[in-house]
């Protein structure tokens, strides 16, 4: 739920996006199903409110072996925030 979440605004300057608002802390990798333990230890670190199975692996396994496509989870971390973004390319 957006409630569940403090967001501030971005900053923006000459129309591009400015990182001012980044920590040092901040880090991002992008997951696939090769590393499914760590993509499940991000997805246990969310609040229970905010975990569904379709933010899984094991979803995005399963639609891996039906179409062939490509499972991937974007993981964003600021200090103790963070962010998952799974998705999934057809190839």
């Amino acid at each position: 739920m957006f409630s569940e979440l403090d967001f501030n605004p971005l900053e923006l300057r000459n129309s591009y996006y400015s990182s001012s608002f980044l920590t040092e802390l901040s880090q991002s990798k992008l997951l696939s199903l090769k590393n499914k333990a760590e993509w499940s230890d991000y997805l246990s670190r969310l609040p229970d409110s905010m975990r569904d199975v379709y933010y899984s692996p094991e979803y995005y396994d399963l639609w891996e072996k039906k179409d062939g496509g490509r499972a991937f989870c974007f993981v964003f971390e600021d200090g103790n925030d963070l962010a998952l973004y799974p998705f999934y390319l057809i190839v």
